[in-house]
């Protein structure tokens, strides 16, 4: 017989499934960084200007393929926006880039270009990317000589203004500017108008500040009096026609004699600056920081020749960064020598008038052993700032990115010496940081983690108190998500703010009271509640429970829907409701209905309730229904996943191909699972399992009612192992093969304790095997149909060999009730096979032909158990049962007596020879007992016991908590009791399909159980 569906043919489909698979976007912000650029060669010098809608526009040098300026844009979230790498902004030849916004989430960029000597050219790109001038940029100065280190400026009409150093008439450099429209058009004289022409150097670093009516004041370091004063710094101020509206050739700001190095500007609001530098005036051992306020009529405000900001103490300061305080002043913070032994972040505030604001010596802001250096800084919005530097702490003394938040107070708001935002095992060379609009920041880097350096960027920002976010869908607070008052009210807020959260935060879980929960307010179906690495999601809560512990599930049901657009109409529902793509067992989803997710596009075709492609995050408590998949896993898709389910239901789930429950591939873990009503076109009903050298691990596993053509309860495919110990497949149904199990393609599944009962196949009514090798340990088959061949087992073209197995009373219409082997070696000992083995098995010994003694209709959760005067008790063999199982099916004891028993249940006692009866002692506790059977169709009997005599109420409740039937509501006796329900309500109209709940309410307190009706 050749084989029903081969290998290669299931390979091939897999890999057309992996090409079509949805590119996963980085869509959070990522421990030790987000990338942004790691193309091959060096991407050094970032630049970064916010795009005005909580992200960032990052321009950077770029020597993939020459030396040219790329871009990127980063949105609060994390994601890159543009082209994977960047967009071209130059391909010729550019260094040195700056830019800035172009007031419509744009921006304008402006580089050193080589391409025809050293020139200044400019390019300006729009928020989606698209560069909209000449490409390689307009030129925005191409005289002779040099120009060099230029710098810009928002014109406030979309356009810019830029300055440089010039070397066309003097080789130790003026100061020459130009302005651009938003079109790209000059709009002063050709190759810019002079702004510092004076002898010997005027040079850079040249910085700008907008002066708030169209034009700019630019501020350089000055050497044209050298005999006098050496190095100074100057100012000017330009208009928006490039008209110079100060002295001729600037004003001083400090003229003090020494070396004064590295101006920096911010405007003080009012149509003036604030420049701060770095000064080693004479008379001094070691530099200082000073500052100077300069007005828009070019006076300075406070003291001649500036304020000193540092201490007269030991050793130097350096690089100074400066941002506005939002009141007329300044932050400006430096790299600090003042503890004589290496460099520290310091930082002051100083206001419109001069005056310190943070004491006499400025604030620490990092003092670790370790040096630090080059600060960087933005305004937060609220009076304060947020620091970044390079911090030589990491392995061998590599410098990491660290960051601090300093508010208007002079307060560190964050960890003590600031927070690490970059690896600690790699070199760091630069950073630069820019503000998110909200009180938070962006701080890109350059990175050399894996080559000569590439970009990356992380989001710093405040956090909310505590560890842990709420969510309650009736809170009416701030929606903050800092307590169950002020719960945040839809649990896509909460996962939204997790993505932009800084590293600043800590928060490690998320708690979701009982409510309904969609992945989107709108119709864009590709919204999805993601889960992440090291953030546990609980739901099941009231709204008002201090522990963890208090939560109750099942009386508080937490529902994530896919039921977006129009409500109840499937074909607008979210491609996954839940996806855990790339997130590691750390991400726990605990407490949740996970339901109508509709995954049916072309490119988007796995996983309806839960995708993960990547990813192992671990899953609780949950039920997982009426979700649908066109190609695999309506309920759950999981590719190269090791996933951990534990207390799992898969309830009403279809695929159009495969896995209508579950499609799985990779190492999983499934504990306390159900499957039930799934169904799939094509293989597994329940459950697909896939990937080679891959082995799930399937533990107290039940499948019910499932269907497919082949492998109602299970498909295993493509040389995976798995490990099932104590199972049941009960009632489902393939077309073709396999109505339990279908196994193939080179797979070896290893079964213990498992009961195959009424499951109904073309061939292999129980299950199916070909091409494979598998081993059947205490199995239990009854009950079991094929219309063709193979009422309990088909083997074809495959290795089996059972042990210590019952199969009796299944049947087939055309030959093997419980048994068909095809060309197959089955080796066959210590099992109780009813009319002996059939044509084709090998005996291996201890194999008997008499009635199991199954105990049957009486005993509805354990049918296939054995009576005590059962011939297979103490009739197996012990050195088949794997080790590390010591339970049965029912839990009890796998080995009581000699010898393990025959079949899934191990009987507690020795053989007599006398039927057991049922036995009674009267209760010691109040509590619900069971529910059987469960998953139901149409009725379930509930089992309760009563301590002692008194009132109780029973009742069921939907997965809302709405009332559907009280069934008993009044004074009963101390005992036993057994009450049946229908699947009817209050008013005898029968109930949908899906999960219930049974409440039994005594004395102040309760008990819950879960049932499933399925139809």
């Amino acid at each position: 017989m050749k084989s029903f569906q081969s290998v290669i043919g299931v390979l091939l489909v897999y890999a057309v499934l992996f090409v079509l698979l949805p590119c996963v976007a980085s869509a959070q912000w990522i421990p030790d960084g987000t990338p942004v650029c790691t193309a091959l060669n060096e991407q050094d010098n970032p630049q970064v200007i916010s795009d005005g809608s909580g992200g960032v526009i990052i321009a950077w040098h770029d020597l993939r393929s020459g030396s040219g300026i790329y871009a990127q844009r980063v949105d609060g979230s994390g994601n890159v926006l543009w082209t994977v790498n960047g967009e071209v902004i130059c391909a010729a030849n550019g260094a040195n880039p700056a830019l800035v916004s172009d007031g419509l989430d744009g921006a304008i960029i402006v580089w050193q270009d080589s391409r025809s000597g050293s020139d200044i050219y400019a390019q300006r790109v729009d928020g989606s990317g698209n560069v909209l001038w000449t490409v390689n940029g307009v030129a925005i100065c191409t005289a002779s000589g040099i120009q060099e280190h230029p710098a810009l400026t928002s014109d406030g009409l979309g356009g810019a203004i830029i300055t440089w150093q010039d070397e066309r008439s003097d080789v130790l450099g003026d100061i020459y500017a130009q302005r651009v429209d938003g079109l790209g058009t000059v709009q002063w004289t050709a190759n810019g108008i002079p702004i510092c022409t004076e002898t010997d150097i005027q040079g850079g670093p040249v910085q700008l500040e907008s002066d708030g009516s169209g034009g700019a004041i630019i501020t350089w370091i000055d050497r044209r009096a050298v005999a006098t004063t050496y190095f100074d710094i100057y100012a000017q101020r330009v208009d928006g026609s490039g008209n110079v509206q100060w002295t001729v050739n600037g004003v001083p700001v400090c003229n003090e004699y020494g070396i004064q190095l590295k101006p920096f500007i911010v405007s003080d609001g009012s149509g003036g600056a604030i420049i701060t530098w770095e000064d080693a005036r004479a008379g001094q051992e070691y530099e200082r920081i000073y500052a100077q306020r300069v007005d828009g009529s070019g006076n300075v405000q406070w003291t001649v020749n500036g304020v000193r900001l540092t201490p007269t103490v030991c050793c130097g300061q350096y690089n100074p960064a400066i941002t506005s305080d939002g009141t007329g002043g300044a932050i400006i913070t430096w790299q600090d020598e003042r503890s004589g032994t290496s460099g520290d972040i310091y930082a002051q505030r100083v206001d419109g008038s001069g005056i310190y604001k943070w004491g006499s010596s400025g604030v620490a802001i990092s003092t670790t052993s370790d040096h630090q250096a080059v600060p960087v800084v933005t305004f937060d919005g609220s009076g304060g700032a947020i620091i970044a530097w390079l911090d030589y702490s990491g392995v061998g003394g590599a410098s990491v990115i660290y960051t601090q938040h300093v508010n208007g107070l002079g307060n560190v708001q964050w960890a003590v010496n600031g927070v690490a935002v970059s690896p600690t095992t790699s070199d760091n060379p630069w950073a630069t940081v820019a503000s998110d609009g909200s009180g938070g920041a962006i701080i890109a880097w350059e990175d050399r983690r894996s080559d000569a350096g590439d970009i990356y960027a992380q989001h710093v920002a405040a956090c909310p108190v505590g560890e842990k976010l709420y969510v309650d869908v009736d809170a009416n607070g701030s929606a903050d998500g800092s307590s169950w008052g002020d719960a945040f009210t839809e649990l896509r807020d909460a996962l939204n703010w997790l993505v932009g959260a800084p590293v600043t935060c800590s928060v490690t879980e998320i708690w979701v009271a009982e409510g309904t929960y969609k992945p989107t307010g709108g119709s864009d179906r590709s919204a999805t509640f993601r889960l992440y690495s090291g953030v546990e999601i609980y739901g099941g809560f009231e709204g008002t429970e201090t522990m963890r512990s208090e939560r109750d599930p099942d009386a508080h049901p937490t529902i994530l829907s896919g039921d977006i657009g129009v409500s109840d109409s499937d074909t607008d529902n979210s491609y996954h409701v839940v996806n855990g793509s790339g997130a590691d067992a750390t991400a726990v989803l605990d407490g949740f209905t996970v339901t109508r997710g509709r995954s049916d596009s072309t490119s988007t075709s796995n996983g309806g309730g839960i995708y993960i492609l990547n990813g192992s995050p671990s899953i609780a408590n949950a039920i997982i229904s009426e979700n649908y998949a066109r190609f695999h896993g309506g309920g759950m898709s999981g590719a190269a996943c090791n996933s951990v389910l534990t207390n799992v239901i898969f309830l009403n789930n279809s695929s159009l191909n495969d896995g209508g429950g579950l499609s799985i591939g990779g190492n999983a873990e499934l504990t306390h699972v159900t499957f039930s009503g799934n169904s799939a076109n094509r293989s597994g009903g329940g459950m697909f399992n896939s990937g080679s050298n891959s082995q799930s691990l399937l533990t107290e596993v039940i499948f019910l009612g499932n269907s497919s053509r082949d492998g109602g309860g299970m498909f295993n495919t493509s040389a995976t192992d798995p490990v099932l110990v104590n199972v049941t497949f009960s009632g489902n149904l393939a077309s073709r093969y396999g109505g339990g199990i279908y196994s193939e393609a080179g797979c070896n599944p290893e079964l213990t304790n498992i009961v195959f009962s009424q499951n109904t196949a073309n061939d292999g009514g129980g299950m199916f095997n070909t091409q494979n090798d598998f081993m059947l340990v205490n199995v239990s088959f009854s009950g079991n149909i094929a219309s063709n061949r193979g009422g309990g087992i088909y083997n074809n073209l495959n290795n089996a060999t059972l042990t210590n197995t019952i199969l009796w009373g299944n049947s087939a219409a055309t030959a093997g009730d419980e048994i068909y082997v095809y060309s197959s070696t089955t080796i066959i000992s210590h099992s109780l096979i009813e009319g002996g083995l059939p044509s084709g098995c090998i005996d291996a010994g201890n194999n008997i032909d008499a009635d199991p003694m199954f105990k049957g209709a009486d005993f509805p959760n354990t049918p296939l158990a054995i009576y005590s005067s059962s011939p297979g008790i103490n009739a197996g063999d012990n050195t088949a049962v794997p080790l590390g199982v010591t339970t049965d099916l029912e839990g009890n004891p796998r080995i009581y007596g000699a010898n393990v028993d025959m079949g899934a249940y191990e009987h507690q006692g020795p053989p007599t020879g006398i039927d057991d009866g049922p036995e009674y002692t009267l209760p010691t506790v109040t509590a619900l007992r069971s529910a059987h059977p469960n998953p139901f169709n149409p009725s379930v009997t509930l089992v309760y016991d009563l301590d002692s005599n008194q009132d109780i109420q029973l009742a069921i409740y939907d997965v809302q908590g709405k009332l559907v039937r009280k069934l008993v509501d009044g004074y009963q006796t101390a005992g036993t009791h057994e009450v049946r329900w229908n699947g009817t309500d209050g008013g005898g109209n029968a109930m949908a399909s899906g999960v219930y709940f049974v409440r039994l309410r005594w004395a102040g307190r309760s008990d819950h159980r879960k049932i499933v009706l399925l139809k």
